[in-house]
């Protein structure tokens, strides 16, 4: 997107795909993960809003679900099969699990319609990828 609109001169707005998760709970507090392979997830929480609540973060499972708010939370994920038995044991056991589709253009494109009604859109230039974790390439790499 940002070279698109690096070539049109329009602005943009950044939406990040745990960002687009969170459309589709209905909680108070939303938990986004995503499979992150290597045992680590991708995680964050937004709020009924779709704000931020706690970061985009990379990390295993059970560490994160000691970050997470205090609160009812629900967990919105396009697959949490890898995750739900961790859940046994923990304040979240009863939580409320939603599958979202794995097809989030939808998702992204109204929430960047709403954050560019509110004046949110920047100059392409100002946005950079988010990069949660380092590649494998950057990992890996010897001289």
């Amino acid at each position: 997107m940002k070279g698109l609109a690096e070539a049109a001169g329009k602005p943009v707005v950044p939406v990040s795909n745990l960002h687009a998760l969170a459309a589709f709970g209905t909680a108070p507090l939303r938990a986004t993960v995503l499979d992150a392979r290597r045992g680590e997830i991708y995680g964050a929480v937004y709020d009924a809003e779709l704000n931020p609540i706690a970061p985009e973060i990379v990390m295993k499972f059970p560490q994160w679900l000691d970050t997470l708010p205090a609160g009812p939370i629900e967990f919105i994920s396009t697959d949490f099969s890898p995750f739900r038995a961790a859940l046994a044991g923990t304040r979240f056991a009863g939580a409320p699990i939603v599958d979202a589709p794995r097809a989030l253009a939808g998702a992204i494109a109204r929430i960047a319609f709403r954050k560019f009604g509110q004046g949110l859109a920047v100059d392409p230039a100002e946005v950079d990828a988010n990069y949660v974790r380092r590649s494998d390439a950057e990992l890996f790499w010897t001289s």
